[in-house]
C-alpha cells in the first residue's frame, strides 16, 4: 500500500509540474538583452507648472510643451539608482496643437529589459537645446546650467518595465500628473499701457531685465535630482521675452 502512495504521489508531482511549466510558458518576459523594450513616452497630459496651487481647493496651473521641445530623459534602477541608459526626444504635437507622443531626436532612444526604473527628464524649454551631462572634468555626469535658461525638470520613479504581450517591442509611459517644473527663478514683467494713448504700442523691442548678485552657472546632478548653484555672482542682464501688451483701464 505505501509502494501504491509513493507512486500516485510522483505521478502527480510530474502533472504538477508539468501544469507550472506551462503556465509560465504564456507570461511575456525580458530577460536578455535581445528583448530589450524601446522607451517612448505620452505627453498628451503632459505640461510646465506655471502657477502652483495655494490652497488644496486649487489647482497646478500648467502651460503646454511647444512643437519641437527637446528633453533629455536619463533611466536609473529603482533598487541602487544605478544608471542604465539615456536618450532624446521631442514633442510631436497633433493636429490640434496638443503635444500627444514624444519621438527620437538623437537616433538613440531608451532601451530597457525587465526591470523597475526611476526616469529623469531635463529640458531647457527649447526646440534647438538640450542640456547633456559632463563627459568629462569634475563634473562629469552633471549638467552645466548657466543663466538665460529656462531649466526645467520632472520624473518618474518606480515605473516598472514589462512587456505584456508577447512579440512587443515598445512600450509607451504616459507623463500625466507629471508635469515639468522649473529650476531656476524666472524674473516676469508686466507693460502696463494708459488708457487714451493716442497711439497704442503694438510692440516692443529692446528691452532688458538687469538682475544683480546671480550665480554664474547652476549644477544638476543624478539621481538626487538636485540644483546647486557655483561660479562667481554678479549682475545677469536677461532679455524680456515680449508675449502680450496688457491696457491698463
Amino acid at each position: 500500500m505505501k509502494r501504491l502512495n509513493y507512486i500516485l504521489f510522483l505521478l502527480l508531482a510530474a502533472s504538477l509540474g508539468s501544469f507550472v511549466s506551462c503556465g509560465e510558458g504564456n507570461v511575456p518576459t525580458l530577460d536578455g538583452e535581445s528583448e530589450k523594450l524601446t522607451i517612448n513616452f505620452d505627453l498628451s497630459d503632459a505640461g510646465i507648472v506655471t502657477a502652483t496651487p495655494s490652497t488644496r481647493a486649487s489647482v497646478t496651473e500648467t502651460e503646454l510643451l511647444a512643437e519641437g521641445t527637446l528633453f533629455f530623459v536619463r533611466a536609473f534602477t529603482a533598487a541602487k539608482n544605478t544608471f542604465v541608459d539615456e536618450g532624446v526626444y521631442k514633442v510631436k504635437n497633433d493636429a490640434s496643437d496638443n503635444p500627444t507622443a514624444a519621438e527620437v531626436s538623437d537616433n538613440n532612444p531608451l532601451s530597457l529589459t525587465r526591470r523597475t526604473c526611476n526616469l529623469y527628464f531635463l529640458s531647457c524649454n527649447s526646440t534647438t537645446e538640450c542640456p547633456s551631462p559632463e563627459l568629462s572634468g569634475a563634473n562629469t555626469g552633471k549638467v552645466v546650467v548657466g543663466n538665460n535658461k529656462d531649466f526645467i525638470t520632472t520624473d518618474l520613479r518606480g515605473i516598472a518595465i514589462q512587456a505584456d504581450r508577447d512579440g512587443q517591442t515598445e512600450m509607451i509611459i504616459p507623463l500625466e500628473g507629471h508635469p515639468f517644473a522649473h529650476q531656476r527663478v524666472r524674473v516676469k514683467a508686466v507693460l502696463q499701457i494708459p488708457a487714451g494713448q493716442l497711439v497704442e504700442p503694438t510692440d516692443v523691442s529692446n528691452l532688458t531685465i538687469t538682475v544683480k548678485n546671480l550665480p554664474e552657472n547652476g549644477l544638476y546632478s543624478w539621481p538626487a535630482a538636485a540644483m546647486d548653484d557655483f561660479g562667481a555672482r554678479g549682475a545677469v542682464i536677461l532679455p524680456y521675452c515680449f508675449r502680450r501688451l496688457i491696457k491698463k483701464r
